[in-house]
């Protein structure tokens, strides 16, 4: 799908097991006519290198993260991955040399409280609705020099119901 200074970040359908075609995210020009030259920009660049595109989706399609990192990579590297729905997180995994620099995330681990986590497959909601607007799921990748684990998980982590209508599924 995507690939930025040897990341590579594919989004894979049940319905096919391959690759998701990705289409080029267009830049929104401002075609206002009563635009002043001199005015700002509503929305200044990310400070940080970005790689953007469209995927289609299969409504009710179960959905994973292949990635892959190309080398050569220095003594001790590892690799941070996170993933957003809308700004939220949703889940984050790592990646090493003991993984091969590659690697699948299929599932999800949601917290229900009283000690309870379970797993969550990723998928695309059903489909049912007016199309209208655009979930936005982004993957942010940090290098790390540690790992830590979290004790403490808060209670409805993990969740992907952004508006979404199953509880279990992005739109």
């Amino acid at each position: 799908m995507v690939k930025l200074r040897g990341i590579e970040i594919n989004v894979i359908s049940q319905f096919d097991i391959c690759k998701l075609p990705e289409y080029a995210a267009t830049t929104s020009n401002d075609t206002d006519p009563f635009r002043t030259a001199d005015r700002p920009e509503k929305h200044a660049p990310p400070s940080y290198t970005t790689a953007t595109c469209y995927i289609p989706i299969y409504p009710g399609s179960q959905i994973w993260l292949e990635y892959t990192i190309d080398g050569p990579h220095p003594a001790g590297a590892s690799y941070f991955f996170k993933l957003f729905v809308n700004g939220m997180v949703v889940t984050s995994w790592d990646c090493t040399a003991k993984h091969g620099f590659h690697g699948k995330m299929m599932y999800n681990l949601v917290h229900e409280g009283r000690g309870q986590v379970k797993r969550q497959a990723l998928k695309f909601g059903d489909g049912i609705g007016n199309g209208q607007g655009e979930d936005i799921m982004s993957v942010h990748v940090y290098r790390i020099e540690k790992r830590v684990r979290v004790r403490e998980i808060e209670e409805g982590t993990g969740r992907v119901n952004i508006g979404a209508p199953r509880t279990d599924g992005l739109r």
